[in-house]
């Protein structure tokens, strides 16, 4: 099954892995050690704690999220571990007065993944406060979805001016600019313009994401031989195998049986997960493999 489309990004990602972490492989203990140098060990043994609480399945996007914290604590100092975090559109306290500290800390949500929205917020409010220090302030929140640019802000400051550039925030990290223009009866609307653009921490996470042969297999210390040691169904792992090679992979690429997790997620890293295309039955197959995975 053809994955060529993907090269090129592929290939983006590893060169933000090498400009910003200097990984060369982009392994997880080269990554480890950055993040004990920058963020110190008891936080980076605190993430590593987090991450192992994720499915085996979903561990690369708890490691993005470390690579980002790891370039963003580097852009933005030591300190931004325990200054309290807020929003980057309206700079209040959507959480109170939680400082990132607290936040790795603290216990995961009942209602969250375990350590999945620990770790990924943390990522996430990196990335943002980085990209309010580089283009800051953001004056709203857009949708990029929609294709209209004109009149997307609905929050203009009190002082804005027509001709005057407006910087907005649509997604972790991500802002796009607008310009102010008058409209009917002298009214004031904007439209956007240029392209949009992420912090450093943001790309690194997504390069991260994409650089790699999600989902592994990713050990980190102190993990149990059954993380990945455990063993699958057979036949439902054969079943796998063998509709992997209807869909167009190459038996190489499908390997030699599947015995254990491990087997199975370098598997999935063979055939360019979660690269798929998309289609009902590829997607419900990858479902159903990283089931045999996150729960043989």
């Amino acid at each position: 099954m053809p994955f060529e489309q993907y090269a090129e990004p592929r290939a983006r990602g590893r060169a933000l892995l090498v400009e910003h972490l200097g990984l060369e492989q982009g392994d997880v203990a080269a990554l480890l050690q950055a993040a004990t140098n920058v963020i110190g060990t008891d936080r980076t043994g605190r993430c590593v704690e987090l991450v192992q609480l994720m499915r085996p399945t979903q561990r690369y996007q708890g490691l993005s999220a470390l690579a980002a914290l790891v370039v963003g604590t580097r852009e933005l100092g030591a300190d931004w571990w325990g200054q309290p975090h807020r929003h980057p559109v309206t700079r209040l306290h959507r959480e109170g007065p939680v400082t990132p500290d607290q936040r790795l800390a603290a216990l995961p949500p009942e209602d969250e993944p375990p350590g999945q929205s620990t770790i990924l917020d943390l990522g996430n409010w990196i990335a943002d406060d980085a990209a309010v220090a580089a283009w800051g302030p953001l004056v709203d929140e857009v949708d990029l979805n929609d294709p209209n640019a004109i009149d997307r802000i609905a929050n203009l400051p009190s002082d804005a001016a027509v001709g005057q550039r407006l910087t907005a925030h649509f997604d972790s990290g991500g802002v796009v600019d607008a310009v102010v223009e008058e409209r009917d009866a002298g009214v004031l609307g904007t439209r956007l313009v240029g392209k949009s653009r992420y912090s450093t921490p943001a790309d690194v996470h997504w390069g991260w994401g994409v650089a790699l042969p999600a989902p592994g297999p990713f050990p980190l210390p102190g993990d149990p031989e059954s993380v990945y040691g455990a063993p699958v169904d057979p036949e439902r792992a054969e079943r796998l195998r063998t509709e992997a090679v209807a869909f167009g992979w190459s038996p190489d690429d499908v390997g030699a049986p599947w015995t254990t997790r491990g087997d199975v997620c370098a598997a999935l890293a063979r055939l360019d997960w979660p690269w798929l295309d998309g289609t009902g039955a590829t997607q419900e197959w990858a479902r159903a493999t990283e089931e045999l995975v996150d729960w043989p």
